[in-house]
């Protein structure tokens, strides 16, 4: 049995990037994606539409 050891850097750059502005033609309003301390996302938006790609988008960030 081999054993793997894991750092807090390997931690670190597994997590989607949190910190950039994205721009797209795909949604009518800002859409605003926060994530508390346990990384859980909460996401603001003027409407219902910008609202689900706003989560889809968190989604896809934690999944890749």
């Amino acid at each position: 049995m081999s054993t793997v050891q894991i750092t807090q850097s390997d931690l670190q750059a597994s997590l989607p990037d949190t910190t950039s502005d994205i721009h797209t033609d795909h949604i009518k309003n800002e859409v605003s994606i926060t994530r508390d301390i346990h990384g859980i996302p909460h996401v603001k938006s003027a409407n219902t539409y910008d609202a689900f790609f706003g989560q889809g988008f968190a989604t896809a960030q934690d999944r890749l």
